[in-house]
């Protein structure tokens, strides 16, 4: 059987091309700033690879850093997982009770709109330990800086 040459091959042919060069240039401009972006977090998740190795050597939980010297453990990583109930409230394995306040939240994912979602490691660092007094109420105030997701 013989192939003919009409309009209809031809015109499929040419917008097959177009289709292809479309497609391939979007193809091109995506990979131009998705490239860029792999490589720079690549290059972050390097810089924290020893902030990592620090927090899972030193294995500081939230408990941990109570009952030992709290003292000690100011300016240490730890790779907690945390959830965030609230822009303004974050959880310690996503339990009630274990709060930890972020002192620069702006970096870190936004809570999801289910209150049972489950919690994500986190690198952080220990800033301060605070012990407040409220005349019969006391309480204590963990503050942590966030780093990144290991």
């Amino acid at each position: 059987m013989v192939q003919r040459v009409n309009l209809k091959n031809i015109a499929t042919m040419v917008g097959a091309t177009i289709f292809a060069g479309v497609l391939f240039l979007a193809t091109a401009m995506w990979a131009q700033t998705l490239l860029p972006a792999l490589a720079a977090r690549k290059g972050i998740k390097a810089r924290n690879a020893p902030l990592i190795a620090q927090a899972k050597e030193l294995g500081l939980t939230y408990e941990t850093v109570f009952l030992t010297a709290p003292a000690k453990t100011v300016g240490k990583p730890a790779v907690w997982c945390l959830r965030r109930i609230s822009p303004w409230e974050t959880l310690y394995q996503g339990k009630e009770g274990k709060s930890v306040y972020i002192e620069n939240p702006h970096g870190m994912l936004n809570p999801g709109g289910s209150m049972h979602q489950t919690c994500t490691d986190t690198l952080v660092t220990i800033k301060s330990i605070t012990a407040l007094d409220y005349g019969t109420v006391r309480s204590v105030r963990l503050e942590v800086s966030f780093i990144d997701y290991p």
